[in-house]
């Protein structure tokens, strides 16, 4: 729960479908955020301008203006906030775009609202830190550290790809778009040297690197 704050962080939704609208406002409301919403990018993009919110969630598929080309835009108006993009069309190269254009994390749906305030809960620090000290990674370490994360967060929630990596190592992490060091820190299980390029690792994504038998 958000507490002991003077002012409650934002965050905002833009998605063209108003039931995943509402269902986020909701959602997030109860967890103490404050909330705005749009139902495309253009207005997206007007009301982050006006809001300057800590957290910005993105549909990729909308009329008009596509989410892709609204995290770009959003870099450009607001980059001390932070972007999570949300698709009920996931692949490995959408997310590898998405995470090169400014995106936190990569959320499929359908989404549960845990899923949801996970994902806001996590990303809320590093938009306040961001506010709060003026300073942002240079944009090739900030897609390189959100694909690593991506991809551990992946593995630890998901067999099928955690076994993948196992079995396929190096040939699964090529479509990444990540350096031929960061696999190696992943398949190595170098929790050091991630937490070095990414910031501090979830529990769920420390236990499954503690725990790989490989």
């Amino acid at each position: 729960m958000v507490t002991g704050m003077k002012e409650r962080p934002v965050v905002v939704v833009i998605d063209d479908e108003e039931s995943i609208r509402e269902g986020c406002l909701q959602t997030l409301e109860g967890r103490g955020y404050r909330t705005a919403a749009a139902p495309d990018g253009s207005r997206g993009l007007r009301l982050v301008g006006k809001a300057k919110p800590h957290v910005i969630l993105v549909d990729l598929r909308m009329p008009g203006m596509s989410g892709m080309e609204v995290l770009q835009r959003i870099c450009e108006l607001d980059p001390d906030g932070v972007s999570i993009v949300m698709t009920g069309y996931g692949s490995i190269p959408s997310a590898v775009e998405a995470m090169r254009n400014g995106a936190h994390d990569y959320l499929e749906k359908p989404l549960t609202p845990d899923r949801l305030i996970e994902a806001v809960d996590e990303a809320m620090p590093i938009a306040e830190a961001r506010l709060g000290k003026g300073t942002r990674l240079p944009e090739r370490d900030h897609a390189e550290g959100a694909l690593i994360r991506f991809i551990l967060r992946k593995a630890s929630r998901y067999k099928d790809f955690a076994r993948k990596l196992e079995y396929e190592g190096q040939r699964e992490l090529s479509g990444w778009g990540i350096s031929s060091e960061s696999s190696r820190a992943i398949l190595s299980r170098d929790t050091a040297w991630l937490t070095s390029r990414c910031g501090e690792l979830a529990l769920e994504e420390r236990k499954w690197l503690e725990q790989r038998p490989w």
